[in-house]
């Protein structure tokens, strides 16, 4: 399984940076309720295969899940950054 690791922030980024709000719902049902506003940015990412990666581990359990909505919008915004074929590229 190919992966687009985005990076969550908790400062208001950059105008030259592409990230979203993440509303205060979305951050409790992720457990991040403790952060007053956070941001996914999407413009850039890490690219991973879920088989090998070292950022990625299957033992611990997840804190919680974003819902599906967010999540199209921050692959629609990956998507963007993409060439037409080929895996993801790294933007580092």
């Amino acid at each position: 399984m190919h992966l687009a690791l985005l990076v969550i922030i908790t400062r208001l980024p950059h105008v030259d940076r592409v990230a979203l709000e993440v509303q205060d719902i979305e951050c409790r049902r992720v457990g991040l309720s403790d952060l007053k506003r956070c941001w996914i940015v999407v413009g850039e990412y890490n690219y991973d295969i879920a088989q090998r990666s070292f950022y990625i581990d299957t033992h611990v359990n997840l804190r919680g899940r974003f819902q599906q909505g967010l999540h199209d919008t921050c692959r629609d915004g990956v998507r963007g950054l993409r060439p037409s074929r080929g895996p993801p590229r790294q933007l580092t």
